[in-house]
């Protein structure tokens, strides 16, 4: 017979406002859309200076289902990234 067992408390979600920094990791094939990752990269860095961007990574590292590289103190370059035509996945994390 289970025994009902209380549930572990568990935190609140955190304050959105409290986030300060995001980074967005954005997705590509390094032959096929590796060119379309590549510009975006340059838009970015023209329009976003502050911007920090991270390695290339054409082979899979981490958790990562795909090649990647990140984009880091970007929560501005978010709705550029992921509204510009250009395809890619994205993903914005804190």
């Amino acid at each position: 017979m289970r025994q009902n067992r209380a549930l572990p408390t568990v935190a609140p979600p955190a304050d959105p406002q409290i986030i300060r920094h995001y980074h967005a990791h954005v997705y590509y094939d390094p032959i096929s859309s590796r060119g379309r990752a590549a510009r975006l990269r340059e838009r970015v860095a023209a329009t976003f200076p502050d911007a920090t961007l991270g390695r290339w990574h054409d082979a899979l590292v981490g958790p990562h289902p795909q090649s990647m590289y990140q984009f880091g103190d970007c929560f501005s370059v978010w709705s550029h990234s992921v509204s510009d035509g250009s395809g890619l996945s994205a993903f914005l994390r804190d």
